[in-house]
């Protein structure tokens, strides 16, 4: 189901103006030990390894953005610097997301419906065609509920960000978000 939502892209891709979602089930085991990759700060994202995070994020009002990356990845690294270091983006992040990474280029263990596996075995276990990739979940029902592949342009992440913390998702798809998001604007002129 997932290779459905990210078919076509891959780690070249650059236009970040796609949007899928999908509705399949996410699930982890609540024993892990707790371990944060990067200490939060006001111009830092607190990204949770993947057991913390999901431990953090199944049944909680946040919703998740899970990243995945690789070593040897121009895009990745633009992720890195261009997105994930804009203000606005970490304001986001904090109020209201749970960001969860995935270095798959590491061998450490992670834990996917009980079982552990690696870090990188889990570019197999969410079918990634490519690097980077982005996906949202809702913590509330531990929902997957859209991805993006690619570098995402960081209007463009707010805008998907906006989508989920608003519920939007639930009532209409993001194409037709983003056109109201328009109408609303050129009305405010």
């Amino acid at each position: 189901v997932i290779v459905c939502l990210i078919a076509t892209w891959s780690c070249g891709n650059e236009s970040g103006n796609q949007h899928n979602t999908n509705q399949g089930q996410i699930s982890h085991s609540s024993d892990q030990l707790p371990h944060s990759s990067s200490d939060e700060s006001a111009d830092n994202i607190k990204w949770y390894d993947y057991d913390e995070g999901m431990r953090l994020l199944v049944g909680s009002a946040k919703f998740g953005i899970i990243y995945f990356d690789t070593t040897d990845c121009a895009p990745c690294q633009w992720m890195e610097d261009s997105l994930f270091s804009n203000p606005n983006i970490i304001e986001a992040i904090k109020k209201d997301f749970i960001a969860i990474k995935i270095q798959t280029a590491r061998n450490d263990t992670v834990h996917y419906q009980g079982r552990a596996f690696t870090e990188s075995y889990m570019r197999k276990l969410y079918l990634l065609p490519g690097y980077p990739m982005t996906m949202f979940l809702e913590g509330r029902r531990n929902q997957m509920i859209g991805g993006q592949a690619g570098r995402i342009q960081p209007e463009h992440m707010l805008q998907l960000m906006s989508y989920f913390t608003s519920n939007a998702y639930k009532a209409v798809d993001f194409d037709e978000y983003r056109d109201n998001l328009q109408k609303d604007k050129k009305r405010e002129r």
